[in-house]
């Protein structure tokens, strides 16, 4: 065995061994006294706000918003999120800063709900089309075993049921997932502070 064979298989056992402890990387990083916390240093109003809203339309900045839902991606679901805006506000900003982070991402669950609606609607159709494709084979097979197109039958009523349990089992459990992480930042508790930095334990 050469060396390079020898140094690969070496590395590969390595990187098999290797581990992160992620529940504490989630309790150093997010968590204190049971709360997870996200904080944002913001310098200006319309690091949040975007800067083409007009007054009543407001709509988060895009780099904003997907610092917060990247960030809380982590956070397991039993613990509740409070967001830390570190940065200068009047009043009125910070009350529309928490009406629209609070909209936004409530229009993104209602695209979660919607996408279920529709991930059940196919569901349905797709097991009401494989009953009456099976319900066509097994009828053909037993009356008609000569039927040239049996087996283009059979193939069409197998690639749907594999499809409709690769919907149900698989893809709505996506969707459900991606419901709750939303559901949990629709609920998040939003905080102002004066560019105060939370302190992070490392054991």
């Amino acid at each position: 065995m050469n060396k390079k064979r020898k140094d690969a298989i070496k590395k590969i056992i390595k990187f098999n061994k290797t581990k992160f402890n992620y529940n504490k990387f989630v309790r150093d990083f997010y968590l204190e006294k049971n709360t997870a916390y996200v904080s944002v240093n913001i310098d200006n109003y319309n690091d949040v706000i975007s800067k083409y809203s007009i007054s009543n339309y407001e709509w988060l900045n895009p780099e904003f918003a997907d610092y917060v839902e990247e960030t809380a991606y982590y956070i397991p679901i039993q613990y509740d999120i409070a967001l830390d805006i570190n940065g200068h506000f009047t009043k009125e900003q910070e009350e529309i800063i928490k009406k629209t982070i609070k909209e936004y991402f409530g229009v993104k669950l209602g695209d979660a709900q919607n996408d279920l609606d529709t991930n059940k609607l196919l569901n349905i159709l797709l097991f009401v089309v494989a009953v009456l494709f099976l319900i066509i084979f097994f009828v053909v097979t037993f009356y008609i075993p000569s039927f040239k197109f049996l087996e283009p039958i059979s193939i069409i009523s197998w690639f749907i049921m594999w499809e409709l349990l690769d919907n149900n089992f698989i893809k709505r459990q996506q969707l459900r997932a991606k419901k709750i992480d939303l559901a949990q930042l629709v609920n998040m508790e939003i905080k102002f502070n004066e560019y105060v930095t939370r302190k992070r334990e490392v054991n």
